[in-house]
């Protein structure tokens, strides 16, 4: 895991009980969780892929930001632009998105 996604999993996960720290996570955890989150079984299952794909999409941009640019951007920089790419991914159609983050206009 790698730095940012491993700072910004632990900024999601504080309050958790252990079992779900990132860092505790191994590739069976994860691939398990997430089949469990994507499940059609699971309430907003579609709306929550688009948020998995848009998050991991996000991470990916910052680590090649980081690599190929030498910017870097804060958690708190990445989160404030997660939520307005959401808000641009709902006005292209994610409907299943609105549910998950609600309104996404910064007023």
């Amino acid at each position: 895991m790698s730095a940012l996604s491993g700072a910004l999993g632990e900024s999601l996960s504080v309050g958790c009980v252990p079992i779900h720290q990132p860092s505790a996570w191994t590739t069976d955890d994860i691939r398990t969780w997430f089949l469990g989150l994507t499940s059609n079984t699971t309430p907003n299952a579609p709306g929550t892929r688009t948020l998995i794909i848009l998050i991991v999409w996000t991470i990916w941009r910052e680590r090649n930001n980081r690599i190929f640019r030498g910017t870097s951007t804060t958690a708190a920089r990445l989160f404030d632009g997660l939520h307005d790419e959401a808000g641009l991914w709902m006005a292209a159609g994610a409907k299943g998105l609105a549910f998950l983050v609600g309104n996404s206009s910064r007023e």
